[in-house]
């Protein structure tokens, strides 16, 4: 039990440790622009685009205090890779599609999805109000729009008078929203707005029934620039960066099966790079197992991994993936282990485990691979941009 606790918390310990070496990252390369339109340089705070729409924390150097600003006294800011953030007043009502209504009147600042002639906002990734933006002109929301209606229908399309408490639809079928005893139908009004700013570009074609998602509108603005406004529209390209190229992390190592009889705790470091499907990695660990106090270890083990991950799914905030490859082990023993027969050998190793994004760059990892245990590595990483 004694040994437990004491492998608990050197696991502990490295996890923090981990924790503090990946805060020295936490800040990256990025600039402001002042009220004044001065741009200044240095590092600003990696947090999640919630925060990062409120108030932004930046840096002239990386040892020098960090400054907090609000949306008020910049103008704007942006990391070197490429994310931009701008200041603006934002003063809204939207609703969504089962007649929730949300109002926001404040000044945050806004991620810039697209940039060119026509450029495309979020304001969060929760809060999912987006917004475009012409040079030279005033920002404008797409949303839905409530209108209210006195015409209503059943189930069947039989035209009714309208009765609180009752359902009805409009002329389309489409369900109504009751409020206060009156009847309401959302319309697409972003589709207007839409079309009313593309308007000046005849090779680019609003469809009636484009989705008020980012990604289609971020396509349908994008094609925009590109057809009509290809210097922006190239300008914009080249400056993206966004895509990470890789991970690195710092891990503790655990070989379960054998930690009762032998002890065994260690650690180490990997780093992947590739898409964000496919991708091959490296790692390195040391473990050293010693559960006889008279003896000064009863195992030691180096090993290294070259392998391919697989990530199936496509998640902001849950990454699993599953791995195969190889694992050369050199072990120094003074234990009958059934694996440590040799004292240098190869194997194949396979296994599973899940990234949990802690921000938009750093993360929890947590993997149990195989054959040699199940050797189980938790620790913390981030993203390479």
């Amino acid at each position: 039990m004694q040994k437990l606790k004491i492998a608990a918390a050197f696991l502990c310990a490295s996890l923090m440790c981990s924790i503090q070496i990946s805060a020295q990252f936490d800040f990256r390369k990025g600039f402001i622009v002042t009220l004044e339109g001065d741009t200044i340089k240095g590092f600003v705070k990696d947090q999640t685009f919630d925060k990062l729409s409120k108030q932004v924390i930046f840096k002239i150097t990386r040892n020098t205090d960090p400054i907090i600003y609000l949306p008020s006294e910049i103008k704007a800011f942006s990391f070197a890779d490429g994310d931009v953030f701008e200041s603006f007043e934002i003063d809204y009502t939207c609703n969504d599609r089962k007649g929730n209504t949300k109002s926001v009147s404040n000044r945050r600042f806004l991620n810039q999805i697209i940039g060119g002639e026509l450029s495309l906002y979020e304001l969060t990734s929760d809060e999912k109000p987006l917004f475009i933006k012409k040079e030279g002109q005033a920002l404008k929301l797409l949303c839905l729009s409530e209108e209210e209606v006195t015409k209503v229908y059943d189930e069947n399309g039989v035209p009714r008078t309208p009765q609180p408490g009752s359902k009805y639809k409009d002329s389309y079928g489409r369900k109504l929203i009751e409020r206060d005893g009156k009847f309401y139908q959302l319309t697409d009004e972003y589709i207007n707005v839409l079309k009313t700013e593309l308007a000046a570009c005849n090779k680019v074609v609003v469809d009636n029934k484009l989705p008020l998602q980012q990604k289609e509108i971020a396509a349908l603005v994008l094609e925009f620039n590109k057809q009509c406004a290809p210097e922006s529209y190239q300008k914009f390209i080249n400056g993206q960066k966004n895509a990470p190229i890789g991970r690195f992390t710092i891990y503790t190592s655990v070989p379960t099966p054998y930690y009762n009889s032998y002890g065994g705790i260690g650690g180490g470091a990997m780093i992947e790079m590739g898409g964000e499907t496919f991708s091959a990695n490296f790692g390195m660990a040391y473990v050293i197992g010693k559960k006889d106090a008279e003896e000064e270890y009863n195992y030691k083990m180096f090993v290294a991994t070259l392998r391919g991950n697989y990530r199936p799914f496509k998640s902001k905030k849950f990454s699993p993936y599953i791995f195969t490859g190889i694992s050369m082990n050199a072990t120094s023993r003074r234990v009958e282990i059934k694996d440590f027969k040799k004292r240098h050998f190869v194997d194949f190793e396979i296994g599973a485990g899940v990234d949990v994004m802690l921000s938009d760059r750093f993360f929890l990892k947590g993997e149990v691979a195989y054959p040699h245990f199940p050797n189980v590595r938790l620790g913390v990483g981030m993203l390479i941009k």
